[in-house]
């Protein structure tokens, strides 16, 4: 059976790190107003910090994001997938309560937003 929820619901990119602290005007900024923020919610991957973010199989992430929707860029060579898993009150949230996802790509050091 088809959920209304699932109609209403579709997945969006929503910019990555490289469009946070410009003039970008990419939805993500909206989420992360500047780098210091961010990376209190992605953490340093780094010194596998991931700060209020939880990673997710690549199987389960894709329950909530639509692979379509998906760059093919952010997903080439090695690549982990996350989503924000505490609110701003520090509330845990399952990844159905979460409104941001990210792939964060290795590779190339850049995180990949996503709206489910």
């Amino acid at each position: 059976m088809i959920k209304l929820k699932d109609i209403l619901r579709e997945t969006k990119y929503i910019g990555s790190c490289v469009d946070i602290d410009s003039n970008s005007g990419k939805e993500v900024c909206k989420y992360f107003p500047d780098a210091t923020t961010m990376a209190t919610y992605v953490g340093n991957p780094d010194e596998d910090d991931w700060g209020k973010s939880k990673e997710l199989l690549p199987v389960e992430w894709f329950k909530y994001i639509d692979k379509a929707k998906v760059p093919t860029k952010s997903m080439k060579g090695n690549v982990s997938y996350h989503y924000i898993a505490y609110d701003s009150r520090g509330q845990e949230m399952s990844p159905k309560e979460s409104a941001v996802f990210f792939i964060y790509n290795i590779d190339q050091d850049i995180h990949y937003f996503f709206n489910p």
